[in-house]
């Protein structure tokens, strides 16, 4: 059930600078758990890499068409930038690359999408 915090778009930043609000906006922090079992059959988890931080934005409507381009250049230099990303009233900071970008276009409306990986930063 979704709570009223969370509904509607979060809002994205990009070394400090909004990029805009966005409809939908995706995030997940930590990397897969291992299951071990030693040899005096003792068991535990692993996490592979527990900062890992996968950022998804969906249309995000950016304030003008150099915002797009900030993201492209972005993602062309394959530099790690300070992201930050608002999802109600919750913030995760994740510095990372920007891995893909997508954008579709159909009659009447278009859309802009892009992805990034990196690591989340200390949540407080």
């Amino acid at each position: 059930m979704a709570r009223k915090e969370f509904s509607g778009g979060g809002r994205v930043w990009m070394d400090g600078a909004l990029l805009g609000d966005a409809t939908n906006i995706s995030v997940t922090v930590g990397g897969s758990t291992t299951r071990i079992i030693t040899t005096a059959n003792n068991t535990g988890e692993i996490k592979s890499d527990p900062t890992l931080c996968k950022i998804s934005i969906q249309h995000a409507v950016a304030k003008s068409g150099s915002d797009v381009l900030k993201i492209r250049r972005a993602h062309r230099a394959s530099v790690d930038k300070t992201w930050k990303v608002q999802v109600g009233n919750n913030v995760v900071v994740a510095r990372g690359k920007v891995s893909s970008i997508k954008m579709d276009a159909a009659p009447g409306k278009g859309d802009f999408s892009f992805e990034v990986e990196g690591d989340e930063q200390d949540p407080g």
